[in-house]
């Protein structure tokens, strides 16, 4: 349906009752978004993934990373034997886009969330002394097997312990590998679209296509604003270089969010709110952002 046509609802809504009201909007937002096909979630960890994975609404327009879409068993097997070894809990949910079965990847589009990366890593840092708080009586768990990070600057050093290990994509507090690598094929080729942690509401709606109101799901309990308080002038270069597949391709810099290269520009369109007043929530129209 035409953006024109939306645009003339109001007057024809008007004239009937609520529940027929509701189904001609739900009609036309499912004409603006394809919904034919799950698209399949790319969940690069601590981006804001378990607040969509949580969400009903939002899983059923998504598909997640579950061992049946993995691209073989032997994947799963390696994955879950690494796993064990090393006391973490497999999280088969954050298979790279590579990682997905062949036939599910050809069949769906996928997107991703990409989040600052000085933000993420104090997300994961705070998230480690969670973990460890909780388990430190774990035989697993405890802080000297698991990760150092009695200081931020300890954890930071982690990442040439466990940057580069096979697997340990799939994991929050001991994955040091860039969001690039999530969202790539074998030629470094961007194959996901890209949605916006610091945009996150609007950029979900808008992508999926859904009204939907997400309960944060933010298990660090530190707040976003702070993260800058972690850092000085030397550890701000650390992630600069660690992270620099993820800042040249998304623009990122210490205090801004991506932007370059995310899925899309949004104009505003009117939805129909639960008490039948209309409101601009709901976006079209997207175009290409470079």
């Amino acid at each position: 349906m035409h953006v024109g046509s939306l645009l003339r609802l109001d007057s024809v809504v008007d004239s009937i009752d609520s529940k027929r009201k509701r189904r001609v909007v739900e009609t036309v937002e499912r004409s603006l978004v394809d919904f034919g096909e799950k698209k399949m979630f790319i969940h690069i960890p601590k981006n804001g993934g378990m607040t969509i994975r949580s969400s009903r609404v939002m899983r059923e327009k998504i598909m997640v990373a579950t061992p049946p879409f993995h691209v073989s068993p032997e994947y799963t097997n390696g994955l879950h034997r690494t796993m064990r070894l090393h006391g973490e809990h497999p999280g088969n949910e954050h298979a790279r886009w590579i990682d997905w079965d062949e036939n599910v990847r050809k069949n769906n589009k996928a997107f991703a969330i990409v989040r600052n990366p000085w933000s993420r890593v104090v997300s994961r840092y705070e998230f480690a002394r969670k973990v460890i708080y909780q388990e430190k009586t774990s035989d697993h768990y405890g802080e000297t097997d698991y990760i150092k990070c009695d200081t931020f600057e300890n954890f930071l050093e982690s990442r040439h312990i466990w940057g580069e290990k096979e697997y340990f994509w799939h994991r929050a507090v001991r994955g040091w590998f860039p969001a690039f690598h999530y969202v790539t094929d074998l030629h470094d080729n961007v194959v996901c679209d890209i949605l916006r942690f610091e945009h996150f509401d609007e950029d979900v709606k808008t992508y999926l296509g859904v009204i939907f109101n997400p309960e944060p799901r933010n298990v660090t309990g530190y707040k976003q604003s702070t993260y800058k308080d972690y850092y000085n002038d030397k550890t701000i270069q650390i992630i600069a270089d660690w992270y620099q597949e993820d800042i040249d391709q998304w623009g990122f810099d210490f205090d801004t969010g991506a932007t370059k290269n995310y899925f899309m520009e949004f104009k505003p369109h009117r939805y129909l709110r639960n008490d039948g007043s209309w409101d601009c929530l709901l976006y079209t129209s997207p175009s290409p952002r470079d």
